[in-house]
């Protein structure tokens, strides 16, 4: 807990040290899925792959991929580049393909 945390709840009602304390930890996860998005939005831009409109949204470590992809090749092997992330606890495929 960071010093802030502990001085602002200190002294508290319990309900109230209880909801900061829930603050917090919702403020972790939104920031660690932020981080988890831009990783993997990186890392597949940084593979050359034809995705377009590539969208990613995270939610406590659940991936959601969406945009458009030329086929089922790059389709697998953007998946399988979003498998390899620490961090990822599910995917959800939304991956349109061009050709259909």
């Amino acid at each position: 807990m960071s010093v802030s945390a502990q001085v602002l709840g200190y002294g508290l009602p319990h309900a109230i040290r209880a909801l900061v304390e829930r603050h917090q930890v919702a403020r972790a996860k939104t920031t660690s899925d932020l981080s988890l998005a831009r990783r993997l939005r990186d890392s597949v831009r940084a593979s050359d792959l034809a995705v377009k409109g590539l969208t990613v949204y995270v939610h406590d470590g659940a991936v959601s991929l969406y945009g458009t992809v030329p086929g089922t090749t790059d389709r697998e092997r953007v998946l399988s580049i979003v498998t390899t992330i620490p961090g990822v606890r599910r995917i959800v495929d939304h991956l349109r393909l061009a050709d259909a």
